[in-house]
């Protein structure tokens, strides 16, 4: 740790740290201990273990003008009216984000699910592909369906930890802090994103007294912004009636995840995993409509078919929405 804090103190803030923090049974410095202390001295970890031909695929130039536009364009013709007796959902895949590799490896078998489409799904994509892998980034946004929805994960430029002690040990923390939202911003002008997930803190109670000067800072620092998602999971016991709100100059929106996915997922079967998300979707839907609720569909358990199922088991009086659709209803 000592080594890491020296190497870590003598570099300037808002450079990637490549690789992972490994996590394994004599862990060391493992993943929040590491994104973590990173964050401190301002640097970015950009998941990129799994991922393969990166120095090929970062020297393709792309062009994500036009992609950008195509995503505004299907923005724009996300026109809903409002049924006040529904249960609106924003099913999410929100910690896919974290790591750009996660595009060749898992992401590449759930693009290939023929039951993509059938429901809006938003879909995590960490910026650092746009510089990592711009074909690939590339390719995903030009295939998306008009059900599939791209936001920023998690975080911002990089996977980062912006509720615990980031950038606190720079020589110029406030400078850190500009640097980094100014670099989030730049990139999802690039990829034509307008929503960000922000990771918060393990599932912990949420003090908005504590946390809403951090969110306070991407809904002013990042006008490319419109909507954040706090949360890889239900912080506390968030309900729903105080899990969404606005917050700042813009009135950005801000819309929690609330519900948590089963942490033994890999021992259940498909059914199981269908029925659990069902259940908590459910428990946490609240008696008041329309009621609004943003889900976490964990991308290594769930897939198109089995959210497209999970809907289908819901029934009518429940609504998947994209997230510039359930922005606009709410």
């Amino acid at each position: 740790r000592a080594l890491v804090e020296k190497v870590l103190a003598a570099s300037p803030p808002n450079i990637p740290v490549l690789g992972f923090w490994y996590s394994g049974p004599d862990p060391g410095l493992n993943e929040y201990d590491g994104v973590g202390l990173a964050g401190e001295y301002g640097k970015i970890t950009v998941v990129s273990d799994w991922a393969s031909n990166l120095s090929l695929l970062g020297g393709v130039p792309v062009d994500f003008a036009p992609l950008a536009a195509a995503q505004r364009q299907r923005r724009a013709a996300s026109v809903h009216e409002l049924e006040p007796d529904k249960v609106y959902i924003g099913f999410n895949v929100v910690e896919s984000g974290d790591a750009p590799s996660y595009l060749q490896t898992r992401q590449t078998e759930i693009w290939a699910d023929p039951a993509r489409g059938r429901v809006p799904i938003g879909w995590g994509m960490g910026l650092g592909a746009i510089e990592l892998m711009p074909p690939v980034a590339a390719h995903l946004l030009e295939t998306a369906t008009p059900n599939d929805h791209w936001f920023a994960a998690i975080s911002g430029a990089g996977y980062v930890h912006p509720y615990r002690r980031f950038m606190t040990r720079t020589p110029d923390p406030e400078a850190a802090w500009a640097g980094y939202l100014e670099l989030t911003e730049s990139l999802m002008r690039r990829a034509g994103f307008s929503e960000l997930g922000l990771y918060t803190d393990s599932w912990k109670p949420y003090d908005r007294k504590v946390m809403d000067p951090v969110t306070l800072r991407f809904a002013e620092g990042v006008p490319a912004a419109e909507l954040l998602m706090p949360g890889m999971g239900r912080d506390g016991d968030m309900a729903a009636a105080d899990g969404t709100y606005t917050l700042g100059g813009r009135d950005v929106m801000v819309a929690h995840i609330l519900t948590r996915w089963p942490v033994d997922y890999a021992k259940l079967d498909r059914e199981t995993l269908i029925a659990r998300l069902v259940d908590e979707i459910r428990e946490r839907t609240p008696a008041a409509r329309p009621a609004f609720m943003q889900v976490m569909a964990l991308s290594w358990a769930y897939g198109p078919g089995e959210i497209a199922d999970a809907i289908h088991i819901l029934g009518p009086d429940y609504r998947a929405l994209s997230l510039p659709e359930y922005r606009q209803l709410w």
